[in-house]
Formats: structure tokens, C-alpha cells, sequence
């Protein structure tokens, strides 16, 4: 595939990991070598010149010293633009799975706005695959599988591709339809019997395959000491199809917008979540759930939070240490009636120095963290309190079937439980204070 630019603005370019690297030049941006064609925005102006250079052989100079001045600083400053973009390279790059993710194909054409947003913004014939369109090229050191699809995400360095944000748009509509598809979830014999006992016009369980908010009657039984459970799989043929999921819903005493800050600072990770060793972020592409910004008009993905994170768990019943290298998705739900937060392995990450040993790198296939408030019969939101739902759906090589799906249900039930305790310990500090 011929590497062109797209636009005039600079556009980076993917390199296969076989391509020799160009010469990069003292600002760390790849000069053209000798030989390389025009760029978008060269082209055009030679095809002006063209165009009227017979009516206007000579040009008449600049009615100043100053207007040649900005002039030649404009021209210097869209030269280096067009000839000197960052690079992206495949060896450097992080990817991810999108084959359940509704995209288009590369091939498909349409003048529909949908169907535009399955690939970057350029001329077909410039996109380049993973870094405009998925592609069945898998990252470096995996083996193909015609039926997987990636893209590139973001350089090691923390540039997001073209295509990142409508990946991680696509990830949050499928980790949402995934929590709220009740057809693919059976409960347990528990869950079943509570939610037959349950008041429809009172409590909030009945409810919670709805879209939208929830709300809960004057006699609502909120079930703050139970963990309601679910185990499916997904209908698709894809990677992982072959494992369980497991769905757990219940109360947290906390208001949903603590609940999702607390869930996305990976500093106080260990606060609710005893199994884990550490949680960094690794890179931050955007921080801005709130829209609080000053450059939120100018951010592609929108008000949300997405970042490369990289964790470490011990969990009971395996001796190594598990490693999740995640992208992490936030949003605020379309309809105010919550947040959604989605996760899902990366491939090709940027590696610490510092690597334990011996460890298992696990993948999150899917995570769905999803948090909506509780509202009276007034349509008031409840304080201090929400509800959480959570899928999880992971593999972990070299651990056998049965432990992974007897840690995996074990795991999402104390790891809600996990945020209750936090919610408790927070108004213990309430109340000393």
C-alpha cells in the first residue's frame, strides 16, 4: 500500500515491523528521504501553480518586508507539518481485538454518516490498515487468524490513531448491549428465586436488563447484602467464545459519581480491590469525563476517560502473578442515568523494565462496569447510594477450565462486595470526622 498523507494536516504513517526506520530528524519527527513523493498539501500547490502559473508568470512581491516575513514563517511552519509527521510503527504501537465490534469492512463504501464513522477520516486509497481500518495482520508475534480483527490504538510514545476514537465509541455500545442483553444471561438458582420474590413495582432487580435509569418504590428492598449472579457466553465465533461470562449486579452506598472517580483512580485501586498488586496508567489519551476542559471541542474522543492501564493481581488458588494490560474506557451515560466504564486487553504494550518473573499474562476479553443512580417515585435521585452492574468475561492461559470459571464467579462477587466495604469505611471516616 502506497504511504500518503491524507490531508494537509499531518497524518502519521504505520510501518510494517519488517520496514527500515527513516532518519529522524532533531525535533524526533522522521525526515523524507530522497526520492519520497510530495505530500497532500505539496501536491495541491504545485497542481495551483500549474493551473495559473501561464496568466501569472510573476508573481508581484509582498506589499512589505513583514508580509514576506509571516508569509515565509507560514510556509516554514506547513513544511514541517507536511514533511516531518510522527510516525507510528507496528513494533510500537498497542493494539486491540475488534472483530465484535461492528466494523465495516475496509472495502465498503457508502456516503452515510453510520458507515463513515466504521474508519478514519481520508481518501480510501490513502487509509492504511490498523491505523484507518482493521485489519486480520495480527500484532507482532502473534499468529493470524482470519477470523480476528485489529487496529492500532496509540504509539508507546501516547499518540492515539485516527481510528481510536471510533474503537473505543464501538467498544462502549457493545460493552453496554452486552450488560443489558438479557437473553444471553442465565442466573443462579439464588439470584432466580430473589428476583421471582421481588416487587416489580418496588425494587430495583427486576429492572436491571432496562435501559436507563432505575427506580425503586416508598417499600423498596434494596438488597445491600446481596450479589446478584449471572453466567453466559457470547453468541459470536470469535476469540474467547468458548469461556464463560459472568454478570453481577448490586447496591453500593456511594453516589454513582464517587463510585466511577473511585473506579478510575489506579491509585486507590487497592481501596476495593483486595486481590490486586498495583494498577498504573500507563498512558492517558484523554481525562476529561466531566467535559471540564478547556480543549474538550478539540479532544476526538469526547468527555470521557481513556488510558492504557497495566495491573498486577494475585488471585487464591494460582501461585504466579497475573498481569492485565487494559484499555480503559469512560463515559457518561447519553441518558444522565449513570456511567459506563469498558476494558479490554491490549496487545503489543509497552513493557517495564522491571517485569516480574514468572508471571501469566492474562487478558480481559471484556470488563463492564455499569453504574446508574437509584430514583424515588419523584424521579429524585437517591443519595449515597447506586446500583453496579458488572460483566467479566477473561482468559488466563495455563490455568484449567474449571479453576478459571470457579475463580472468575468467586472474583466478581467479592469484588463488588470489595466496594461496599470501601462505601463502609469511607462513612466510618464521614462520621469520625
Amino acid at each position: 500500500m502506497t504511504e500518503v498523507e491524507s490531508d494537509p494536516v499531518a497524518v502519521p504513517e504505520l510501518k510494517d515491523e519488517h520496514e527500515t526506520e527513516k532518519p529522524v530528524s532533531e525535533g524526533g519527527s522522521p525526515s523524507l528521504e530522497e526520492g519520497e513523493g510530495d505530500s497532500t498539501a505539496e501536491v495541491e500547490a504545485k497542481d495551483s501553480e500549474n493551473a495559473t502559473g501561464d496568466e501569472n508568470n510573476n508573481d508581484p512581491p509582498p506589499s512589505s518586508i513583514e508580509e514576506a516575513k509571516s508569509e515565509s514563517a507560514a510556509a516554514s511552519e506547513a513544511d514541517k507539518l507536511t514533511k516531518n509527521p510522527k510516525s507510528f510503527k507496528r513494533n510500537s504501537s498497542s493494539f486491540l481485538r475488534v472483530s465484535d465490534l461492528d466494523f465495516p469492512s475496509p472495502n465498503e463504501t457508502t456516503s452515510s454518516d453510520e458507515n463513515r464513522n466504521g474508519s478514519a477520516d481520508g481518501d480510501e486509497e490513502d487509509q492504511l490498515s490498523h491505523f484507518h481500518h482493521p485489519s486480520a495482520d495480527p500484532p507482532p508475534g502473534m499468529d493470524k487468524d482470519d477470523k480476528e480483527k485489529f487496529i492500532a490504538i496509540g504509539s508507546h510514545d501516547g499518540v492515539s490513531t485516527p481510528i481510536a476514537p471510533v474503537a473505543t465509541q464501538k467498544l462502549a455500545a457493545f460493552g453496554l448491549e452486552t450488560a443489558l442483553n438479557q437473553d444471553m444471561w442465565k442466573p443462579d438458582r439464588r439470584t432466580q428465586r430473589l428476583i421471582q420474590k421481588a416487587a416489580p413495582e418496588q425494587d430495583w432487580i427486576p429492572h436491571t436488563f432496562s435501559s436507563g435509569g432505575l427506580s425503586v418504590g416508598e417499600s423498596c428492598n434494596f438488597y445491600d447484602k446481596e450479589v446478584f449472579v449471572w453466567t453466559g457466553t457470547f453468541s459470536h465465533d470469535y476469540y474467547g467464545c468458548d469461556l464463560p461470562a459472568i454478570r453481577v449486579s448490586g447496591t453500593v452506598n456511594m453516589s454513582a459519581e464517587y463510585l466511577v472517580d473511585l473506579l478510575l483512580d489506579s491509585s486507590r485501586v487497592k481501596e476495593y480491590n483486595r486481590l490486586m498488586i498495583e494498577r498504573k496508567d500507563v498512558q492517558v489519551f484523554v481525562d476529561d469525563l466531566y467535559q471540564e476542559k478547556s480543549d474538550s471541542e478539540s479532544n476526538p474522543f469526547g468527555p470521557c476517560v481513556t488510558k492504557f492501564t497495566r495491573a498486577t493481581s494475585k488471585p487464591p488458588l494460582v501461585n504466579r502473578i497475573m498481569v492485565f494490560n487494559n484499555l480503559c474506557h469512560a463515559k457518561k451515560l447519553p441518558d444522565d442515568s449513570g456511567y459506563l466504564v469498558c476494558n479490554r486487553a491490549i496487545y503489543n504494550s509497552k513493557q517495564p523494565e522491571d517485569e516480574p518473573a514468572n508471571v501469566i499474562n492474562s487478558e480481559v476479553l471484556l470488563g463492564v462496569n455499569l453504574i446508574r443512580h437509584l430514583r424515588d417515585k419523584e424521579g429524585q435521585i437517591l443519595p449515597n447510594k447506586c446500583v453496579m452492574t458488572n460483566v467479566n468475561h477473561m482468559r488466563s492461559p495455563k490455568i484449567p477450565m474449571m479453576i478459571a470459571k470457579k475463580i472468575g464467579t468467586s472474583a466478581a462477587i467479592g469484588y463488588l462486595n470489595d466496594f461496599r466495604g470501601a462505601a463502609e469505611r469511607l462513612a466510618a471516616q464521614k462520621v469520625e470526622g
